[in-house]
């Protein structure tokens, strides 16, 4: 049972950068980094969303459900997590951008998103909650 508003990770203290390019550029030009809070949440019953705010807006600046209709990137040594629209047929393309202090959070948000988008694909994969990555139960 999914319980709304439940929230599998939080970290208050990553960075957020987003570039619109167009092109189909890499969107490293111009690249301005600022302090955000990053959620992966339970908002509605089927999905997983990414909430990422910034202290100086009022609002969001992604508050959207983790679905496979954007690409991800993840680069490791870098930790961070790049995600784009999956439409290559755009003229112009935001490129968003989320940068973790450590490797325990940078990995723990990218379980997160892995198994948001696993669990949101059609027909989804019967032993997906073997992964245990829901944060419910303990490790065997």
């Amino acid at each position: 049972m999914n319980l709304l508003w439940r929230t599998h990770f939080d970290c208050d203290h990553a960075e957020f950068s987003s570039t619109t390019n167009g092109g189909g550029g890499n969107g490293r030009a111009g690249e301005t980094w600022q302090v955000a809070k990053v959620s992966v949440c339970n908002i509605t019953e089927n999905h997983r969303w990414l909430v990422v705010t910034i202290p100086a807006e009022s609002t969001p600046v992604i508050w959207r459900a983790i679905k496979d209709d954007w690409l991800v990137m993840c680069d490791e040594a870098a930790l961070t997590m790049s995600m784009r629209t999956a439409n290559i047929d755009l003229r112009t393309t935001t490129v968003h951008k989320i940068r973790f202090a450590s490797r325990k959070e940078y990995w723990s948000f990218v379980a997160n998103v892995t198994y948001a988008r696993v669990r949101a694909y059609d027909g989804g994969w019967p032993n997906i909650e073997q992964l245990n990555l829901a944060g419910q139960g303990s490790r065997a």
